[in-house]
């Protein structure tokens, strides 16, 4: 069987899933069943959203001794599973493109906490599930609909560039458990009170070095985010 619950959203089920009655947890129908569908509908509220997951293997002697309990992420003999994180992102800000997986398997995710309009001086971006205390960069161009480049003859296949590098800044991830890819980066962008900035708009994404990565080249980055001022 499966179960999974959300810190943000709700669950649709599918198939062969119920959903409880706030619809923020997951469940199988029937206990014999192999595979489970379901969707999920992002909150009205900007921001990060983890989903947990658990699958329970039973031998089917109906007695709790010898079922075994896995949980999501890179450790077999984790207790707790590695969330799964999407962005739930503002009128203003649309992701471009995918991240590309850290050395564990895991995927990271960038988006914007607010809408980004003129005089919100509060606005920041987000980036969620990058390698922990990592040396970051982040890049920025102005424009949307930049394209994509691959970096396979740069050594890191499958991480592709959505920023043609105008602005570079440096940082670091915040420390955490890099099993479970508990990194993160805010970066605030406040934007000033000036009418004529309504309009323009610009392309963001994190990189950041992956210590177990075993790519040639260790940058993975996250989705670029194309972000438009209202």
């Amino acid at each position: 069987g499966i179960a999974a619950d959300a810190t943000a959203g709700t669950f649709v089920a599918g198939s062969t899933t119920r959903v409880n009655t706030t619809g923020d947890a997951i469940t199988h129908i029937a206990s014999a069943a192999r595979s489970w569908t379901f969707g999920w509908k992002a909150p009205a509220t900007p921001g990060l959203a983890e989903i947990y997951t658990a699958v329970n293997n039973t031998n089917g002697d109906r007695l709790e001794t010898g079922d075994q309990y896995s949980f999501h992420g890179a450790d077999p003999a984790a207790t707790v599973c590695t969330p799964i994180r999407l962005y739930a992102n503002p009128v203003g800000c649309v992701a471009t493109g995918d991240s590309c997986p850290d050395g564990y398997g895991n995927y990271s995710v960038l988006g914007g906490a607010s809408v980004p309009s003129v005089g919100n001086t509060a606005f920041k971006l987000e980036a969620f599930g990058l390698p922990p205390s990592a040396p970051l960069l982040m890049m920025l161009s102005v424009g949307t609909n930049l394209g994509g480049f691959d970096m396979a003859p740069l050594g890191a296949p499958g991480c592709v560039l959505r920023t043609t590098l105008q602005i570079q800044l440096q940082a670091a991830t915040s420390a955490g458990d890099a099993k479970r890819a508990e990194g993160s980066f805010i970066a605030p962008l406040g934007i000033p009170n000036q009418p004529a900035l309504k309009g323009f708009a610009f392309t963001v994404q994190m990189g950041a070095i992956d210590a177990n990565s075993t790519r040639a080249f260790p940058l993975l980055v996250t989705n670029g985010l194309e972000v438009t001022i209202q």
